[in-house]
């Protein structure tokens, strides 16, 4: 439950027919069994009605002498990205960075959050997805050791005495103009994205005068000239911190199945998987529906392919996860689970049905992006197993030609294209 400790404030949880507590508008058929106006917006939360009171709180943070703690320097590309993103906070202005994936997105950030703490500023880094803010938390906490470092999602809910709060964005409902420093990452991610409630969300818990920081490894064209024509900043960072270009696509075009049987092995599917095995080389199976991983899963069993699999609804996918890192296993099959926020030492990945639907240029290139992350391990394979060639897959090609022309251009890069 969320530790609010002095200064309650009572408010109308619904005044001049605006929740108080999510910012939604209530229209005039919002109405219960008693016909009070009730919020349709936030009311997974528990119901507001109107006529009755939400309480705000101050959530005091106690003073203290904050470390960072780093093992690493960051490269030339990555200080200018980081001075972008202090000079953000200094000026309280809106900081958009955009860098590919494996840039350092989260390194990047550290000075500006140490900067943050030094002022006694409350921060939150908010993420679409729980599992994320799991790994980062584990990643923030040796970095900044004297911090107050809390998670909250769904079934983890204390905030007391934090001065770092990494959050899945549901659980800023909790708060009004609480932090000073808001950074949301994978801003591209799904729930996020295009939510008009979840972005409200945001917007609320940050204090007026506060920084707001997004950050994404992917874009769209006419968002930065809608940020651009707005006068917001941007800094774009095309490579990654070991100059090494992004890996291409490798297309291998077979039959889209629904359901996986004896045939479907009978493929460079198969062939493939037997040649990293024998290479021992850990790969990930990203898969478009979790009945298809558990199809999968059971063919490779049958084959004689030890793997495992892994999805939202999977309650041990923590301790699968755990055993692929550590080369307990090779082949590791899952949803788009794994898209993002994961950095696997050496894997190579392949994509099932990759001109699926669920597939967009977006989670394409982020899949793509689990390739290549480690220096030791700066290169790898993406393979695109799909029936035909769609928009999003073409659309995610030519992402990556474009960045790495870009890195190249700007001297990113070691080596030339």
């Amino acid at each position: 439950m969320l530790d609010h400790t002095v200064n309650a404030h009572k408010i109308p949880a619904i005044l001049d027919h605006i929740c108080q507590r999510c910012g939604g508008e209530i229209n005039n058929t919002s109405l219960d069994d008693y016909f009070r106006y009730y919020c349709r917006d936030c009311e997974g939360f528990g119901r507001v009605v109107e006529g009755t009171y939400l309480y705000r709180f101050e959530r005091v943070i106690q003073k203290k002498e904050h470390v960072m703690n780093l093992k690493f320097e960051l490269s030339e590309e990555q200080k200018k990205a980081s001075q972008f993103l202090l000079n953000s906070l200094k000026s309280n202005h809106e900081g958009y960075l955009y860098a590919v994936c494996g840039a350092g997105k989260t390194e990047i950030l550290y000075e500006t959050i140490f900067s943050s703490l030094q002022m006694g500023y409350k921060i939150c880094l908010a993420i679409p997805r729980t599992d994320v803010v799991k790994e980062l938390t584990k990643r923030f906490i040796p970095i900044f050791p004297k911090t107050v470092i809390h998670s909250l999602y769904r079934d983890e809910k204390i905030d007391e005495n934090a001065d770092i709060l990494i959050s899945t964005v549901h659980q800023l409902i909790h708060y009004y103009h609480e932090f000073d420093l808001m950074i949301i990452d994978e801003a591209d991610a799904f729930p996020y994205k295009n939510n008009l409630f979840l972005e409200r969300l945001v917007k609320r818990a940050l204090k007026p005068e506060g920084c707001f920081i997004m950050m994404s490894a992917t874009y769209e064209d006419k968002s930065i000239k809608s940020m651009k024509k707005a006068r917001k900043s941007i800094y774009r960072l095309p490579a990654r911190y070991h100059r090494h270009q992004l890996d291409h696509f490798r297309i291998v075009y077979t039959k889209n199945s629904h359901q996986v049987n004896q045939s479907f092995f009978d493929n460079e599917l198969f062939i493939w998987i037997e040649m990293k095995i024998k290479m021992n080389i850990s790969t990930m199976i990203f898969v478009p529906t979790i009945e298809i991983g558990k199809q999968l899963e059971m063919g490779f069993r049958v084959q004689g392919i030890r793997c495992l699999n892994v999805s939202s609804v999977d309650q041990n996918r923590n301790d699968k996860i755990k055993q692929f890192r550590e080369g307990k296993i090779l082949t590791l099959i899952t949803t788009t689970l794994l898209e993002r926020g994961i950095t696997i030492k050496g894997v190579d990945v392949g994509i099932i049905n990759a001109n699926h639907s669920v597939f967009n240029r977006h989670t394409l290139i982020q899949i793509a992006g689990r390739v290549g992350r480690h220096i030791d391990f700066p290169n790898g394979e993406i393979v695109l197993f799909t029936s035909r060639i769609n928009r999003e897959i073409k659309a995610a090609k030519a992402y990556i030609v474009h960045m790495n022309r870009e890195a190249s251009k700007r001297g990113l890069l070691d080596h030339d294209l």
